[in-house]
């Protein structure tokens, strides 16, 4: 696994762990597109995080105009979705960045556009011919919710 930007990642939740919000996009009806559920699951056991969807109340194609209900600081939101790659090397890396993110648009279409700060695992080539083990999303959700826990329990 390559975390693209990790040390981003854990500054960003350095400076903001008093006021952090995880908004974590995705469903478990599909293996490839459960990362943020999932990530959503373990976050929510985190006190003073302040998580928006998991498994039981998923953020995806179908509710997600519900986010702009919520009073969301961009500067200090994390938005967590998985990604489709065109190159199958890739498939199980995570990137931080701040950029532009398109929810939807690896199912072709572009459901919101959100300037905002995201976490992204690859979980499947563009043609849908090898897709992650959900073991393997679990494992990588584990090792993420450790450094986060180091981070903001003390």
């Amino acid at each position: 696994m390559i975390f693209e930007n990790e040390d981003l990642f854990l500054d960003f939740i350095k400076k903001n762990k008093n006021d952090l919000t995880f908004v974590c996009i995705g469903t478990n009806e599909y293996v490839w597109d459960s990362f943020g559920p999932l990530l959503g699951d373990e976050l929510i056991k985190i006190p003073n995080l302040k998580v928006i969807g998991n498994s039981k109340n998923e953020i995806n194609g179908e509710n997600i105009e519900q986010l702009k209900s919520y009073n969301i600081d961009n500067t200090k939101t994390i938005y967590i979705d998985s990604f489709i790659s065109n190159n199958t090397n890739n498939i199980g890396n995570l990137d931080f960045k701040d950029d532009i993110l398109l929810p939807g648009l690896g199912c072709g279409e572009s459901l919101m556009l959100i300037q905002a700060f995201y976490l992204s695992l690859i979980t499947v080539n563009d043609d849908f011919s090898k897709v992650i083990d959900k073991n393997y999303i679990l494992s990588i959700i584990n090792k993420i919710i450790l450094k986060i826990k180091s981070i903001t329990i003390l």
